[in-house]
């Protein structure tokens, strides 16, 4: 728990460029900041319990415009941890460009998500299609 909580840290403080995390590390980064529900408030001190906005804008501006690179199981868990984040960045308004370069909203950025699924939904496990579909009716 310790060691997530500081790789947050890391993050929050902008130590580390997420541009150059794979699919499977952003992936696994969120899902396991997600399961221990790290957060960081204002201050920059960790703590548990809440959403951390930041955090989810940082994997959202990653992840984005590489959508496509991402195997079924990481757009699995992205999804999910995002949802389990809830209400990161929400809002209604859907402000991104075709390749999600520009997505910058938590809703959007499933939105986007749940597209790239289903034009790969022959690849998706059940485990991973329930996964995205309770993402998507959580948020």
């Amino acid at each position: 728990e310790e060691f997530a909580r500081l790789c947050a840290l890391e993050i929050y403080q902008g130590s580390r460029d997420l541009s150059m995390f794979s699919p499977q590390c952003l992936a696994n980064s969120l899902w396991a900041l997600a399961k221990l529900t790290v957060v960081i408030n204002n201050k920059g001190d960790l703590r548990r319990g809440a959403t951390t906005k930041f955090l989810c804008q940082a994997v959202i501006a990653a992840a984005g415009p590489r959508l496509l690179d991402f195997k079924p199981q990481e757009l699995s868990m992205l999804a999910w941890s995002l949802a389990k984040f809830q209400g990161c960045t929400q809002s209604k308004k859907h402000k991104r460009s075709k390749s999600g370069a520009e997505v910058k909203d938590t809703n959007c950025f499933l939105a986007c998500l749940a597209e790239v699924a289903h034009g790969r939904l022959s690849e998706l496990s059940p485990q991973s299609m329930s996964n995205i579909a309770w993402a998507l009716a959580s948020t």
